[in-house]
């Protein structure tokens, strides 16, 4: 019995541990899917915050130019939202449009080349050294002064010095840094952000110059025949650009009553700027209970016969 048992105890100290569950994998997979989403939140509210300075920007030319203020515009930071549409749309098209017309562009593209040649020769030559016998001699070199630098490190007079030399150079650089250089640095990331209104400032601007003020008339009205016709072979083609016409309505109340009417500058699912060009003033109005027309002339009188377009 005693060498049974002496077997089956040491059967039992032999036998292998029982493997471990999947734990630690759910465990991972639950902080990859929380770091996702993190990073996901994270994304959409930097993105929130750079279009909302982009709206910030456009409401900001309505003030510069019709001495409006900039805050009648806005109630929520997704007003601010939808008015960066109009400034991101109207530098997408100046671009675009400089892009095409000039050929400043692609004469820089081609000089920035050049850089991308020298960076992947760069590359070639450090893959060469790499390879090479005398580079991996110089490695293992690097990494020989690297295992006696850790030794050092281990030692209790290595750490005495770590600690010494840290220290010094750790008061050395942030001393000079925090007095000197942080309110620099702080001025200088005031002055990025604030760029991101500034730019959006001026495409408003130059949109509100092109497309409100300067036209002569209304977007003219189409009948269904117009909207319907199919463009002929027959009917000339012409190169030249038709000049910018406004964007006119009228807002009607539930009587049917005209309130407001004029040239759109912006506008947000709450609010809508007019432009009069007869007085040169623009107004702001709140859209709640009100029915927006588009209408085809700019009318003398608020209170004048309005007929919609078609």
């Amino acid at each position: 019995m005693s060498i049974r048992s002496s077997r089956f105890t040491s059967e039992r100290q032999r036998t292998p541990p029982p493997r471990p569950t999947h734990a630690p994998s759910t465990e991972r997979r639950t902080l990859s899917i929380s770091a996702l989403i993190a990073t996901v939140v994270a994304s959409i509210t930097l993105i929130s915050a750079v279009l909302s300075l982009i709206g910030y920007g456009v409401a900001l030319a309505v003030e510069v130019e019709f001495a409006l203020p900039h805050a009648s515009l806005f109630n929520s930071a997704f007003d601010l939202m939808e008015l960066s549409t109009w400034s991101i749309i109207r530098m997408m098209v100046t671009v675009g449009n400089s892009i095409s017309a000039s050929p400043l562009y692609w004469k820089l593209l081609k000089q920035a080349l050049w850089p991308l040649g020298i960076g992947a020769l760069i590359t070639v030559v450090a893959a060469l050294i790499e390879w090479s016998p005398k580079a991996r001699s110089w490695v293992q070199m690097v990494n020989e002064q690297r295992r006696r630098l850790s030794k050092l490190k281990a030692s209790r007079t290595g750490r005495i010095l770590l600690f010494g030399l840290s220290s010094s150079l750790t008061a050395a650089v942030l001393v000079p840094f925090t007095t000197i250089l942080l309110p620099g640095v702080a001025v200088m990331m005031l002055a990025y952000l604030a760029l991101i209104p500034m730019t959006s400032m001026s495409a408003a601007q130059s949109y509100i110059k092109e497309y409100v003020i300067a036209p002569t008339a209304c977007v003219p009205r189409r009948t269904l025949e117009e909207r319907t016709r199919e463009p002929s072979a027959a009917q000339p083609t012409t190169t030249q650009k038709p000049p910018p016409a406004a964007t006119c309505v009228a807002l009607h109340d539930v009587d049917g009553k005209v309130v407001a009417a004029g040239r759109v500058v912006f506008s947000t699912s709450h609010a809508i700027v007019l432009f009069d060009p007869d007085s040169g003033s623009a107004e702001c109005v709140r859209l709640d209970g009100l029915s927006v027309t588009a209408i085809d002339k700019q009318p003398s009188e608020k209170g004048g016969d309005h007929k919609p377009a078609n």
